[in-house]
Formats: structure tokens, C-alpha cells, sequence
């Protein structure tokens, strides 16, 4: 994937809701690790996976609840 399609798709899980951003970026690697690691090396290296949401200007002005900021890694 291009960073462009790796952007199209993280604003397109956004719109259809209901995806936390852990559960985003295993999605994502399951779409672009390779299943098997026969292939020298290619989409089967160390990823690192960063989604910044930004809370919108009604959120601070209304105090909606936002995501948890607890940090974790993925297995």
C-alpha cells in the first residue's frame, strides 16, 4: 500500500464508526504483512503503526468523551 491508500483507508474505517484505533492498526497489518516469510524479505519486516486522532472543536467545547490515551503494542 501507498501511505496515500493507507490514509484513504484509515478515513474510510473512520466514517463507517465503531473502530477503536488499536483495533485500526491491526486491521491495517493484516492487510499488508505477508502471511508467510518466503518472500526475501518483502512486507514481512518490523512496521510500526501511528494514527493520530484529533478531537474536533465541538468535543472540547462539550466535553464529548474521546478515546482512551493508554498506549499498547500490538502482537
Amino acid at each position: 500500500m501507498t501511505s496515500q491508500e493507507v490514509v484513504d483507508y484509515i478515513n474510510m474505517r473512520f466514517k463507517q464508526g465503531g473502530c477503536d484505533l488499536r483495533g485500526l492498526c491491526y486491521e491495517l497489518f493484516q492487510l499488508i504483512l505477508s502471511p508467510d516469510l518466503d518472500n526475501d524479505g518483502i512486507k514481512c519486516d518490523n512496521m510500526s503503526c501511528i494514527i493520530i486522532k484529533l478531537a474536533s472543536k465541538d468535543s472540547l467545547l462539550y466535553g464529548t468523551p474521546s478515546e482512551s490515551h493508554s498506549s499498547g503494542s500490538i502482537a
